[in-house]
């Protein structure tokens, strides 16, 4: 998932808050490989505050407060093939 915004950002999946610190551009959330990276490719993983997110299959629900910079939130699916 990539959060784009700036500063300190938070925001909900499935009631679940995500906060992460320090924001310049964008964020980079990989729940599989447990990986959160800033638009330059750095680890930002001591900057995300809580466990990492889980996204179900299937529907999920993102909340953003109003009072947050975030612009754009893109969920990137993986796809395994067989």
């Amino acid at each position: 998932m990539k959060i784009y915004g700036s500063g300190d950002i938070e925001f909900k999946l499935n009631n679940e808050s995500i906060k992460v610190d320090n924001v310049s551009s964008f964020v980079e959330i990989d729940t599989k490989l447990f990986l959160c990276l800033d638009s330059s490719g750095n680890n930002k993983s001591d900057d995300l505050l809580v466990d990492f997110p889980t996204i179900q299959r299937g529907e999920n629900t993102i909340t953003v407060a109003s009072d947050q910079t975030i612009t754009k939130i893109e969920v990137i699916p993986r796809t395994i093939y067989r």
